[in-house]
This record gives C-alpha cells, structure tokens and sequence, in this order.
C-alpha cells in the first residue's frame, strides 16, 4: 500500500489544530504550587489510550505515505511512544482495580482475556471479508482459524500489539491470583523477561518487546503511587526539565541511528508522561470514546486505508481525512457484534 497526497493541508489541519482542541479544549492546568494529585485518575488515562490509539494511526499512515509532509515525518517515529504509554496505562488500571476491587480476579480471564481475543476474532473476520469484497482476495475460514491461533490476520498482518496485551493480562492474572505482595510483582517482572526472550528466540521484530517494560512499570507505579507522585512533587521543575532534556535527547539520537535507544526511550517517555500529567487535567470526552473501540481502531483501521488507496491514485488529504469517521463507525459497528456475542457467551456460563 501506497498513499500518495497531492496536498498536506487537510491532514496537518486535523491533527495539528482540530485534534489538539478536542485534547486540551476543557483540559484543567494547574498553577504554581497546585499539583493534580489525582493525575492518573481514570478520565485521564482513558484520554492517553484513546490519544494513543489515534497516534498509531497517525504513525501507520505516515510510514505508507510517499510525498511526506510535516505530519509523515513527525509520527513517522512516534508509534512506540503511543504503544509505551497504553501498555503503562493498561498496567496501571489494572493493578488499581486489583487494590481497590476485592474479588476483582473473579471472572478476569472472561471478562479481559476471552473479551479481548474474541474482538480480534471477530475482526479478523471482517476484515478477511472486506479483503476478499473490495480487495480480490480469497481467504476463507480455514485461513481465519490458522491465523487467529498464530494471532495473525488472515491477510498476513501479525497483531503483535493484541498478543502482548494477552500475554500481560494472562500474567498480571496469574502473579496476582496465586502470589502475593513482593512475590507477585518479582513474578510480573519474570514474565517480562520470560515474553522479551520468548519473542527474541522465535525472531520477531524489536517492536514487539521494545515498549514491553511499560507495562510492569504501571503494575509498580499503582503500588507505590504516593511516593512516587510526592517524590516527583518536591522537584517538580527540575523533574519536568529533566524529562524532557533526556526524552529529546534520546529521540535524537534515536532518529540519528542509535537504535538500542528504542528500549531506553519509552521509559523516560513514561516519566515524562507521568510528570506532566501532574500539572494538567485532560478531561478530553472525545479522547475517552476513541478508548471505548481503541482495540477496534487498532485492529480496523489498516483494511480501510488499504481499501481506500488500492489504486496508485494520488489523493488530496481531504481524502484520507475522510476516512477517520469511516475508522470510527466500523470500529463501533465491530464493538457493537462482539459485545452482543460476549453478552450471550456469558448468559450461556452463568
């Protein structure tokens, strides 16, 4: 796939100006000696993944884009960053409804783990018949079945993404299940390192474990909140500026060739993240529907930028901005069947 834009226009006004209005349009900033002390506070962090999901878009796009504009070559590189903050929001959530929810363990591998697989299952179908409608494809159920078991798309695409979130769900599951205290995080760390080789001996690709520490570090941020959060408070100018010096740094050196930098860099993006997040409010309404069919868009929105530029047709960008609501509507439409399918596989167990 090629997307060819004869003009940037549309594209740079979605994301540099509409996109930023519905983030920050009723975002609270905080003044001088005022902190947000609720700064990972559900609102805010539905706003990250929702903003992150969007921002995996915007990198998707910006690697198939030929004649690259502003946009293309600043998300171009960005894409890991999105990821690094959802698995650290993931991690978060879920060890914050662990301590606050006593039976929250009862019914997780249903309610997360099951719910999670069955919305790539149902979108590998959509997908497989919308490549084989507007496409000319000829995938067929067995196809669908092989490569739901290999978390594959029919089509070939690899959802390396989903597999990771199943695999921390599984683990964060099982160390927090069947371990206590200091025992169920040293378990979640073992995982880690468990995943990252896994995925080094069967050859894939760095993207696949280089955010992956993201999502432990959630786990310990949510156990030891207060004193992180007070400890970034008494120095929160020299933390803030230090954040950002290393995170710009790094990326630098990053884009420059320094590739190893790629398992360092969604760390400090975190601290950043998380130091930030203490002087703003995001309260974003937009941000936290797009996390309501995050995993949808995540898993729709390729098949339609591929079925939109098939042809090698060059495109204003009103083109592709267009295509954002069609993203949207089909991942509601794909949430919608798997939510009633799930409400009836859980009426046929209880």
């Amino acid at each position: 796939m090629e997307i060819k834009l004869s003009s940037n226009l549309a594209i740079n006004i979605l994301v540099f100006i509409i996109f930023p209005i519905l983030i920050f349009y009723k975002a609270k900033f905080y003044k001088n000696k005022e902190y947000n002390i609720n700064n990972l506070v559900k609102s805010n962090t539905d706003a990250l993944k929702g903003l992150s999901v969007i921002i995996v878009i915007l990198s998707h796009i910006s690697m198939f884009t030929i004649n690259k504009g502003i946009m293309a070559h600043i998300f171009i590189n960005t894409g890991f960053l999105a990821v690094a903050v959802f698995l650290f929001v993931s991690g978060y959530g879920l060890a914050e409804q662990f301590r606050k929810r006593k039976n929250y363990l009862n019914g997780f591998v249903l309610d997360k783990i099951v719910r999670l697989y069955l919305i790539f299952f149902i979108s590998n179908i959509i997908v497989t018949i919308l490549n084989n409608y507007f496409l000319g494809s000829n995938y067929n159920i067995k196809n669908i079945l092989i490569s739901s078991v290999s978390m594959n798309f029919a089509n070939g695409r690899e959802l390396w993404f989903v597999a990771a979130i199943l695999f921390f769900y599984l683990a964060f599951y099982i160390s927090f299940k069947y371990f206590k205290d200091k025992n169920s995080m040293i378990l979640i760390c073992i995982f880690l390192i468990i995943y990252i080789l896994l995925c080094k001996k069967i050859g894939k690709g760095t993207w696949w474990y280089n955010t992956a520490i993201c999502f432990p570090i959630g786990v310990l941020l949510s156990f030891n909140k207060d004193k992180i959060f007070n400890f970034i408070k008494e120095k929160y100018i020299i933390n803030l500026f230090l954040s950002i010096l290393l995170f710009t740094i790094s990326m630098f050196l990053y884009i420059r060739g320094y590739s190893k930098l790629q398992f360092i860099i969604p760390i400090i993006f975190i601290y950043f993240v998380y130091t930030a997040l203490i002087k703003i409010e995001i309260n974003s309404k937009s941000m936290c529907y797009i996390n309501k069919i995050s995993f949808e868009m995540y898993l729709i929105h390729l098949i339609v930028l591929q079925i939109a530029f098939k042809d090698d047709i060059t495109r204003n960008s009103i083109y592709l901005v267009a295509l954002f609501p069609i993203m949207i509507v089909l991942s509601i439409i794909t949430k919608w069947i798997c939510d009633t399918l799930f409400k009836s596989i859980k009426r046929i167990l209880d």
